[in-house]
């Protein structure tokens, strides 16, 4: 990735290629996605066996088309001690209605490698993703679903101005079941959603429910 500053080919006033003669050009940051699927595949394994469960492929996917998310890690050496995920638009499922879907970012999954908790990570994330939405300006909301009880996610968003959604003055929670490999674990979990609206334009009053 650095070599094609120096030695790369111009297209489109940008030097982002390498040209091989006979073969055709072709971008060396290509290679990073191949990286990013083995490296965020073997960090969801390290999850699912520290959790002994499934649901870690429920909070985390792979992101790399702009239009529909993305995923930033935290690197340190070789190794990724933290992701968070986010998706563009709102999950039907979820059952909630924004007033424009079009401009709505919805935080899929956050977390960090049990070795390296306590270090800050999960907030450094968390602060680099929301820095990435306010330069965007276009979201109207930013919102996340997480456990409803002993969740470290609902602090970090409760500390950077995010709100729990509630429903009747009741919080608005969902039952999301898995499949549990320990049989001592309940398979149903209750989440709830907490949101933070990112300009002045709009209001939480009108975030609706189905």
């Amino acid at each position: 990735l650095i070599l094609v500053l120096f030695i790369g080919t111009p297209i489109n006033n940008a030097k982002c290629w390498f040209i091989i003669p006979y073969i055709g050009s072709f971008q060396p940051s290509e290679f990073m996605k191949i990286f990013l699927i083995i490296t965020l595949s073997r960090m969801i394994g390290d999850f699912n066996a520290e959790r002994r469960s499934n649901d870690m492929m429920e909070e985390f996917k792979l992101y790399l088309d702009d239009k529909i998310g993305g995923c930033f890690a935290y690197y340190d050496v070789d190794d990724i001690l933290g992701i968070n995920c986010f998706t563009y638009g709102t999950d039907e499922s979820h059952g909630i209605i924004f007033p424009n879907n079009d401009n709505i970012a919805y935080i899929s999954g956050m977390a960090t490698l049990e070795k390296a908790r306590g270090m800050g990570i999960g907030t450094q994330l968390f602060e680099y993703v929301m820095n990435y939405f306010k330069e965007k300006e276009v979201y109207d909301y930013v919102y996340l679903r997480t456990n409803l009880y002993g969740s470290m996610s609902s602090g970090i968003a409760k500390k950077h101005g995010f709100i729990t959604l509630q429903k009747d003055n009741q919080i608005y929670t969902q039952a999301v079941q898995f499949e549990r490999i320990d049989p001592t674990v309940s398979d149903t979990d209750l989440r709830k959603f907490m949101v933070k609206k990112m300009n002045d334009n709009v209001s939480y009053s009108d975030i609706k429910f189905k």
